[in-house]
């Protein structure tokens, strides 16, 4: 090969070059945008009030809320120790887009330390699935302390006087 071919023959290769590359980078390109997602709805009601905030919502059972068994030994309309019932909390959760938990738990009021009240703890799913999106929290309770004479002042000091039951319900999303 001559000299010239030679130096025509690089000219040509790197003309070729240039123009390869520069054809390549007409292709390149960016794209840069955004994504929206929907939330899912959250809508919880206890007893008709809503829950759709995050607060923590303290709400008051009537003692017409508790439905006591009847006790031969205690008269209709209050109760005494041995006396047993349930208080039916409706929870819905109609509108809500997510799987629901409810959990129960209660305790014994700190200011009535002689009435021993026993309330199990329970958990209920709602299914995302599930057409009836409402639910009744059924919460038993019972007075433990089964004395049957007046000698227990403890439980006399009661007398005519209301005693609380605290309860807690936690709904939440199943994650």
């Amino acid at each position: 090969m001559k000299k010239s071919e030679k130096i025509l023959l690089i000219i040509l290769v790197i003309l070729g070059g240039a123009l390869i590359s520069t054809s390549y980078a007409f292709y390149h390109g960016a794209a840069t945008g955004t994504a929206n997602a929907t939330v899912a709805k959250w809508s919880v009601k206890v007893k008709g009030n809503s829950l759709d905030t995050p607060a923590v919502k303290k709400l008051q059972f009537k003692d017409t809320d508790v439905k006591w068994e009847n006790n031969p030994n205690v008269k209709e309309g209050v109760v005494a120790p041995g006396s047993k019932g349930k208080i039916d909390i409706e929870v819905d959760c109609t509108g809500t887009e997510t799987s629901v938990e409810i959990l129960t738990e209660a305790s014994n009021d700190s200011n009535n330390k002689n009435v021993k009240v026993s309330v199990p703890a329970s958990k209920i799913v709602v299914p995302l699935t599930d057409a009836n999106k409402k639910r009744i929290v059924t919460i038993d309770i019972e007075w433990l302390n089964k004395y049957t004479d007046a000698s227990n002042t403890g439980d006399m000091v009661l007398n005519g006087k209301i005693i609380k039951i605290p309860v807690k319900l936690t709904i939440k999303q199943v994650v």
